[in-house]
């Protein structure tokens, strides 16, 4: 009996047994022999219902610096699996890095596919050809890629057939997948759902059953955050370990662009998913590729906008969106929005622009915020001509803090233009901003 036939009745008796992991690694086994399009599909289908060290070292291989990345690609050099050779092939599709640097990493994945014989690296070259040319703009650096998968391709071997054997296990095998198979469509759908839901809870609870059922601990992480969000509490030791050690991995497609892992990194998680996103400021054309990526609809701020922010405002699907600040931002296109910016509550504006405007580009705005070196009634005039519900003036920071209780004083029984009145105190070294929120009363002027 030949080492593939062998190895692939290994994988039907481990499917059998419902030994997911042992099944993967008798896949690869087979793959080996054959490098078959096919038996790779069938590792990627099986590897998610068990996954190992590889699986979890892939998902964290792109990191927002081209050498770090490079490093962790070069650490593998010694693995010989149809995952990672497929990592190497969707990587020059989607392309994480596309600048002069990036040249040593781009031609480090087009060998890992080389290396591997894999003839999918064929079968996505259009899609590669695609990327290359319209994203990476130094000349040397598209023609050496492309030059390089050209020759990649030609000088991959011709896939062996299986035999007849071979051929009658295999279709057995993507039958006993089918469960899989359906479970992976499964989780896609759940994934759907959340992004299309994102203030739903239901659809993250049955994503994290389905992942807790597959062995994935992030199936437990946001179970235990969907719970914290719902109590109110603190993080709990068991998600802060679970964070720390999966996080990372957990930013998805996002990790190249996102901060994290740092000591100024603000990117957080909530619920289960990325809410704040601290986008690298000098993250550069890395980010246009992901501008309508579906993962953005969880996030509810940001805390930095680069050079490609306003392409990311235009296009991605921002629907957990709850504030913004709109300096520098036009407007008149985030309200041409295909889909509204409806989930926005709170904007801080800068200069005065069109209350209309305002309106049309965030729908159910309901807070207006400014920073102002003083709390005065003009200041207070100025956003309450936007006509929302609440005004919020936040003192520079700082700043002198009787000069704000003197600003509070004139405010308190003054005509109320708003119906609420939020006024942050300044912040210092050693000092907290101190709220102090003012309502309209019967009598139509503000009160404490």
């Amino acid at each position: 009996m030949s080492s593939s036939l062998h190895a692939l009745e290994a994988a039907r008796g481990a499917l059998l047994a419902h030994d997911h992991g042992a099944a993967r690694d008798a896949l690869i086994e087979a793959w080996r022999e054959r490098r078959s399009p096919d038996l790779a599909a069938l590792v990627d289908v099986v590897d998610a219902r068990a996954p190992d060290q590889l699986s979890a070292a892939l998902a964290a291989l792109v990191t927002p610096r081209v050498d770090t990345s490079l490093a962790n690609l070069e650490a593998l050099e010694g693995v010989d699996d149809p995952r990672l050779a497929r990592f190497g092939i969707e990587a020059l599709v989607r392309l994480p890095f596309t600048t002069k640097t990036a040249a040593g990493l781009l031609l480090a994945l087009v060998d890992v596919a080389e290396r591997h014989d894999d003839p999918r690296l064929g079968e996505r070259v259009d899609a590669i050809r695609g990327a290359v040319s319209t994203r990476i703009g130094t000349l040397a650096v598209r023609n050496a890629v492309l030059s390089r998968t050209a020759s990649a391709i030609a000088r991959c071997p011709l896939l062996p057939a299986a035999t007849p054997a071979e051929a009658a296990l295999e279709l057995e095998l993507t039958r006993l997948c089918e469960p899989l198979q359906q479970g992976a469509r499964s989780a896609e759908a759940l994934l759907h759902e959340i992004y299309a839901r994102p203030g739903d809870d239901e659809p993250r609870l049955v994503y994290a059953d389905h992942l807790t059922a597959a062995n994935d601990p992030r199936g437990e992480f946001i179970a235990l955050q969907v719970a914290r969000a719902a109590a109110n509490e603190r993080p709990s030791p068991r998600e802060a370990e679970l964070l720390k050690k999966h996080g990372k991995a957990w930013l998805g497609d996002l990790a190249p662009v996102l901060s994290w892992g740092k000591g100024y990194s603000q990117t957080t998680f909530r619920r289960g998913f990325v809410s704040t996103a601290d986008i690298i400021l000098s993250v550069g054309h890395k980010l246009r590729p992901l501008v309508d990526h579906p993962a953005w609809a969880t996030v509810e701020r940001f805390t930095s906008g680069p050079a490609m922010f306003h392409e990311l405002l235009r296009q991605a699907p921002l629907r957990a969106l709850v504030e913004l600040s709109v300096a520098g931002v036009d407007l008149a296109e985030l309200a041409a929005r295909t889909e509204p910016l409806a989930a926005v509550r709170r904007v801080v504006v800068g200069a005065s622009i069109p209350a209309d405007l305002l309106k049309s580009a965030f729908p159910n705005v309901e807070t207006v915020a400014g920073w102002v070196a003083e709390i005065t009634p003009d200041a207070v005039a100025i956003l309450a001509a936007y006509g929302t519900e609440c005004v919020e003036l936040n003192s520079y920071w700082n700043g002198s803090h009787s000069a704000f209780e003197q600003g509070v004083d004139a405010l308190v029984g003054a005509r109320a233009v708003t119906r609420r009145l939020r006024l942050y105190s300044p912040a210092g070294r050693s000092s907290p901003p101190v709220l102090v929120e003012l309502r309209a009363g019967s009598d139509g002027s503000w009160a404490l």
